[in-house]
C-alpha cells in the first residue's frame, strides 16, 4: 500500500512504509527494524499469518523469528469476523453509497441505445454521477477509491455468457443481455 494511500484512508497516528521487492533488503527487515524501533521486543503480539505467504512469490523468514515475542497469538479470521456486524455509521454510509450507486446504475441504463458502445456508455454514466455525487457532497468530500462507478463488466450481448470478463468495445444490438455493476465510494 502506498504511503500517501494509507495516511489518507487509515485511521491510525503514524504510518511507516517499506520499499516491497525488488529491494536491497527483505521487506521483513524493515518491518524487524520498526518493530525493534518501537520496542515490540518481549510483547505478546496478535497476528493473522506468521510472515508473507507464497501466494505472491514472496518468501522469507516467519514474523515470529524477527525479534524474541512473549506469545503469539493468531488472529486469523478475526478481522473478517469483525466486519459481518455492522455499527449504525457503517450502516448509514453503506446507505449513502447505494444511493449513489443507484444513480450511477440509472444514468448506465437511461444511455444505453442501439449503436452505442459499452464504454461510452459506462464512461459516460460514471462521469455524470461523480460530479453530480461530487457537487451535492462539496469540497470536504474525499473519495477513498473511484466516486462512482457504472459499468457492464464487459458482458454485452455474447460475451453475457461469461462472468468476470473485461470491458469489451462492444457495439449494443437489439436483443443483447447486458449484465451491469455500479458502485459508490463515499
Amino acid at each position: 500500500m502506498e504511503r500517501e494511500h494509507a495516511e489518507r484512508t487509515a485511521y491510525v497516528d503514524y504510518v511507516r512504509s517499506y520499499p516491497e521487492y525488488p529491494s536491497l533488503r527483505h521487506p521483513m527487515e524493515y518491518m524487524k527494524d520498526l518493530l525493534q524501533e518501537i520496542h515490540f521486543e518481549g510483547k505478546r503480539i496478535g497476528m493473522d499469518t506468521d510472515g508473507y505467504g507464497s501466494s505472491m512469490g514472496y518468501c522469507g523468514p516467519a514474523f515470529s523469528s524477527l525479534i524474541p515475542l512473549q506469545e503469539k497469538v493468531s488472529l486469523e479470521g478475526w478481522v473478517e469476523e469483525m466486519r459481518f456486524v455492522k455499527s449504525v455509521a457503517e450502516i448509514e454510509l453503506i446507505r449513502e453509497s447505494c444511493r449513489w450507486a443507484n444513480l450511477a446504475h440509472q444514468l448506465l441504463q437511461d444511455y444505453s441505445a442501439v449503436g452505442m458502445r459499452e464504454i461510452e456508455v459506462s464512461a459516460r454514466a460514471t462521469m455524470e454521477a461523480t460530479l453530480i455525487m461530487a457537487d451535492a457532497l462539496g469540497p470536504t468530500y474525499n473519495p477513498h477509491g473511484t466516486p462512482t462507478n457504472a459499468f457492464f463488466r464487459g458482458q454485452v450481448g455474447p460475451m453475457s455468457a461469461y462472468p468476470h470478463s473485461f470491458a469489451q468495445n462492444i457495439v449494443m444490438k437489439k436483443g443483447n443481455n447486458l449484465v451491469t455493476a455500479a458502485l459508490a465510494d463515499v
